[in-house]
């Protein structure tokens, strides 16, 4: 997928500034543990980086991982989880980097936390090459889904 940024209004260095604006306010939200607050904010991001760069831009992808992981959080938000993450790695995933290994990692998560140990691993081990190993303290009792 190719990946590029196109700008479909005038004020597009405007709105993307103030999209970085609002996110850098939900980050501080999410660490203060208003989640809610939150994402409110990186939903307004969102919205003005697609305005402004398109859906499947770079820009837009980090603000859909931003939101995956903060409804890994939220807890129960499991298909919003899904669907911005795989929104996100649709575009990070073309770039093969270090974020797009972060967003396969947070997908790994999403899996495990739902039971599916076989899809977390796949989704982790995509692209073997580009792979981090995370820990955020999330305890799943793996005995659950012994077969």
């Amino acid at each position: 997928m190719p990946i590029f940024i196109h700008n479909n209004k005038g004020n597009s260095a405007t709105a993307l500034m103030k999209a970085a604006q609002l996110n850098n306010q939900a980050n501080q939200l999410e660490a203060s543990g208003d989640f809610t607050g939150a994402e409110k904010l990186f939903l307004q991001s969102l919205q003005l980086k697609i305005e402004s760069t398109g859906d499947e831009s770079i820009q837009s992808a980090l603000s859909k991982n931003a939101l995956g992981e903060l409804y890994l959080k939220m807890e129960g938000r499991w298909e919003d989880v899904r669907r911005f993450l795989e929104g996100a790695d649709a575009v990070r995933g073309a770039i093969d980097d270090f974020d797009a290994a972060c967003t396969r990692d947070n997908l790994g998560q999403l899996w495990e936390i739902k039971g599916d140990m076989v899809r977390a691993k796949a989704a982790r081990e995509r692209n073997p090459n580009s792979m981090i190993c995370s820990n955020f303290n999330r305890v799943v009792d793996v005995t659950r889904f012994a077969v």
